[in-house]
């Protein structure tokens, strides 16, 4: 899943959970008992937040991973596998 898309499911599932929250409490208030309508916005604000947190699990597992934060680089001495920024090695001390 693309990141921008993940942004954009994010911001849908906000703004329905946001709009059907207010629809909710403006009809129980407006009628002061569940109605059709108290209940179907209910529902659909459930909807959102049960989108939502589907978005962010399958973002997480399915999403675009950073994989240069996980690149090594190998000591010309020791050949121990290093962070790329280190300095020096984490075994032998010598730089790399």
């Amino acid at each position: 899943m693309k990141r921008i898309v993940y942004q954009i499911f994010v911001y849908v599932f906000l703004a329905m959970f946001l709009v059907t929250s207010a629809m909710f409490i403006y009809e129980l208030a407006s009628s002061s008992t569940f109605n059709v309508w108290a209940i179907l916005c209910l529902v659909l604000s459930l909807a959102a937040l049960v989108g939502f947190v589907l978005n962010q699990v399958f973002y997480r597992q399915f999403g675009e991973k950073d994989e240069t934060r996980y690149e090594k680089k190998e000591c010309p001495h020791c050949h121990t596998k290093n962070d790329k920024d280190a300095p020096f090695c984490k075994n032998c001390g010598k730089d790399i």
